[in-house]
């Protein structure tokens, strides 16, 4: 699969409040005070090419239910309009935190926030685990047990040594060879 897009980069731990929203899904004409003009937003500059979110466990719970529609259905709306949009776009997403719940043949429940209720299922067909400074087989060695295609990279793979870059490298190459 070659992407016509680009790649489209973002640490979602930097994104807060309005800026979460006017930066993933962007916004209209004075949506909030400072809109002065209409912005696209990554998820549009994207279309075609390939997302990587890091942190996405960092964002809020209403982005990312904004964000999960998007990735399941393609479509979402931008800040302050009432007219959705559409974006086709590959996803790699990273985070510290531990979101995972379970993998089930419709695809892997997730959960946000302290409480860590109502897991969500993303219909996803590969899951790429890059995790940690210590090799780790274990959760791969169970999805790919259970028949879920499973790739590890980065420091779940090899921990020589903490390398972000080596790990977003690798990550972007499989996704485009996915």
């Amino acid at each position: 699969l070659q992407l016509q897009g680009k790649l489209v980069e973002v640490n979602c731990a930097t994104l807060r409040g309005d800026n979460a929203m006017s930066t993933l899904f962007g916004h209209v004409k004075g949506s909030y005070t400072g809109a002065v003009s209409e912005r696209a937003g990554l998820l549009m500059e994207a279309n075609n090419g390939l997302l990587f979110l890091d942190e996405i466990g960092e964002l809020g719970q209403d982005e990312q239910a904004m964000l999960l529609r998007a990735i399941e259905d393609k479509v979402f709306t931008p800040f302050g309009s009432d007219k959705e949009v559409s974006s086709d776009f590959q996803l790699i997403a990273g985070t510290n935190r531990n979101l995972y719940e379970r993998v089930e043949e419709g695809g892997l429940y997730v959960s946000y926030g302290e409480a860590r209720e109502n897991p969500e299922l993303l219909e996803v067909d590969t899951i790429v685990l890059c995790a940690g400074q210590l090799p780790d087989r274990s959760l791969a060695d169970a999805l790919e047990a259970k028949g879920v295609a499973c790739h590890v990279i980065g420091g779940a793979d090899v921990a020589a040594e903490l390398d972000a870059k080596r790990a977003i490298n690798q990550g972007t190459r499989l996704a485009a060879s996915l």
